[in-house]
């Protein structure tokens, strides 16, 4: 189960998400140093599910 939060403050936007990767329906689990969340151009991205999804969004998509 990923969680990903943003919380609104006064002074801007705070994102965060945790660093936990699990297989077998959460029998298996270990931490990834690679993030969840990324910057791309102006945006942010968060994803969940697939790390390879994740790589394709952060290395491959190109936006207009």
């Amino acid at each position: 189960m990923t969680c990903i939060v943003g919380i609104e403050t006064p002074a801007g936007v705070l994102l965060a998400a945790d660093s936990i990767a699990s297989a077998g329906f959460g029998y298996t689990q270990c931490t990834r140093i690679d993030r969840k969340l990324f910057r791309l151009g102006a945006y942010v991205f968060g994803f969940g599910t697939s790390w390879r999804m994740g790589d394709i969004l952060r290395y491959h998509v190109e936006l207009a």
